[in-house]
């Protein structure tokens, strides 16, 4: 079995990669992984937690994770509207966007970063870039354009 992590922001993002991901005819998808953990050590009262804490492991030493090259399939780019059965139980609370969607929207750029958090993005910019060295970037094949 291969593992993928994947952290995006904006946060709908990563849930249509996740509904992308669980289109792949050998990949089965896991919803958040570590919200569990984070509920747990975290100890904040997020909308269900009780029973996010029952239905899923919440020790983060137990939560392995790896990268990893992977194919591009076209089927990724499109899902039918609605839940999936990957979700996360916490959907009903979070995924309304998604469930509505049938695939990715159109990337608009932002080019204007508010000045108030700017000493913010000025620490973070390291940490951001030490990431993105390990990004899986999309990559045009033959056998699956994009």
């Amino acid at each position: 079995m291969q593992i993928i992590s994947l952290w995006s922001g904006p946060r709908n993002v990563s849930t249509a990669l996740m509904y992308s991901f669980a289109r792949r005819p050998d990949t089965k998808v896991v919803d958040e992984p570590l919200y569990g953990h984070y509920l747990r050590i975290s100890e904040r009262d997020h909308p269900g937690r009780d029973e996010v804490l029952r239905a899923m492991e919440h020790d983060g030493d137990a939560i392995m994770r790896q990268l990893l090259g992977i194919d591009f399939f076209p089927a990724m780019l499109h899902w039918p509207a609605g839940p999936i059965a990957e979700d996360g139980i916490w959907a009903k609370h979070w995924y309304s966007s998604v469930h509505k969607s049938t695939g990715f929207a159109t990337y608009v750029a932002k080019n204007h970063f508010p000045a108030n958090p700017e000493p913010l993005l000025d620490e973070c910019k390291p940490y951001y870039d030490k990431l993105y060295a390990q990004a899986i970037k999309a990559r045009p094949t033959r056998n699956h354009p994009s």
